[in-house]
């Protein structure tokens, strides 16, 4: 059963499970079963019952801000989860690593789940989000608001 081991990984790691992969199951020697379900883009497997789940909100820090964690940059969507520069070409299709976006209401944070195939089908919990885009046409900053894939949100560090 060695092949189900993970890597270790710190506390706090934040992982996305394979919801189309089987569950595997692991009997401990004390007769306990573990269930181990397929992270997401590795095949490899994680205890579940060391796993927590993080709400949307909690991908934010106190000033509602969080900080865009994804090499391939985090694509915006509507609530239906069309991506957003589908209708307005304006709006760029993906925030780029590092991209500072808000909380559009901390007392009310909408989510919605998306299934997405990236490269494989997926399901995501997309929030509500605020974010900032330049203009091409007349260089102006202006404000959108659209769903991103909670996972790949870090609490932003304040200064």
């Amino acid at each position: 059963m060695r092949d189900y081991y993970l890597k270790k990984l710190k506390i706090g790691t934040i992982v996305t499970i394979d919801q189309n992969a089987p569950i595997k199951k692991y009997s401990n020697e004390d007769g306990s079963e573990i269930e181990l379900p397929k992270l997401s883009e590795r095949e490899e497997y994680v205890a579940i019952n060391n796993l927590t789940k993080r709400m949307a909100g909690e991908s934010f820090n106190e000033k509602n801000q969080a900080q865009v964690s994804s090499s391939k940059g985090l694509k915006i969507r509507a609530e239906n989860c069309e991506l957003l520069n589908k209708t307005d070409s304006s709006i760029p299709r993906a925030l780029s690593n590092g991209t500072i976006v808000n909380l559009t209401d901390k007392n009310d944070v909408k989510t919605t789940k998306c299934q997405i195939e990236d490269p494989i089908l997926q399901e995501f919990e997309m929030v509500e989000i605020n974010f900032e885009y330049k203009n091409k046409k007349d260089n102006q900053t202006i404000t959108g608001i659209g769903y991103v894939a909670q996972e790949f949100l870090r609490p932003a560090k304040t200064k």
